[in-house]
Formats: C-alpha cells, sequence, structure tokens
C-alpha cells in the first residue's frame, strides 16, 4: 500500500519492487507492484519524479509527466534515463517517483473503445 509521507503531501510515494540498474545513456521500466485500485470517471493519476532522483542519481522521467487513466490496468512502471556516466542501482524498497490523482472536466468527445491493455498508449485498438 502507498502512503503520502506527511499529510500535507499531495501525492504518494513509489517504490522500486525490484532491483534495478540503469547503465549511463540506457532507459529503463522500473517496476513499482503497484496497480490502479479506483478506477472511477473523470479521474486520472500524474506520475513524477521525485526530485532526488534527478539530483542524485542523474535520472531523468523520460516522457517528463506521465498520465495514468483511471482504466489503466496493468502495473504502473516509472521510465527513467540514465543521463549520468555511472551505472545507477535502484534498490528494492526505495522511493522513485511520486503519483498524484487528479480530476478532470471531460471537455472532449470520446470513443467506445475498453481499453485492452499497453504501455505508453490508449492501449486501445
Amino acid at each position: 500500500m502507498i502512503k503520502r509521507q506527511t499529510k500535507y503531501s499531495a501525492g504518494a510515494d513509489l517504490t522500486c519492487s525490484k532491483q534495478t540498474t540503469i547503465e549511463p545513456n540506457q532507459t529503463a521500466l522500473v517496476p513499482t507492484d503497484y496497480y490502479i485500485d479506483n478506477h472511477e470517471y473523470h479521474m486520472f493519476y500524474m506520475l513524477c519524479a521525485r526530485s532526488s532522483i534527478a539530483l542524485k542519481k542523474n535520472l531523468l522521467l523520460m516522457n517528463g509527466v506521465g498520465i495514468i487513466d483511471s482504466d489503466y490496468k496493468d502495473e504502473v512502471k516509472v521510465m527513467y534515463r540514465n543521463v549520468g556516466t555511472e551505472p545507477i542501482v535502484l534498490e528494492k524498497g526505495e522511493r522513485i517517483a511520486q503519483i498524484i490523482p487528479l480530476s478532470y472536466l471531460p471537455l472532449f468527445e470520446a470513443l467506445d473503445n475498453e481499453r485492452e491493455g499497453g504501455f505508453g498508449s490508449s492501449g486501445t485498438t
């Protein structure tokens, strides 16, 4: 179960679920063993890097900010790129990202598709 670190934190920290090494100039999907369990309409989740990850480990979230739709059913993974010159090891249990729940106004027309899985896309066919 993920938790916010303080009562005023906007998001909760995600942790690395398996030791992961990211070589210099390599991009890796880091597992979190976290699944969205609130599939509410008009809800999405913003995935952000922790500030210390960039400063201390030279890791950049490849897509800047991740958007996870509420109907995403697969494991949430964090896509990091090592922009440093040394391999970076993320330990199991290490806090690696923040996930923030947000609501939105459905201003755009939507297609009547069901999500079928997939990473980095709407997951539809």
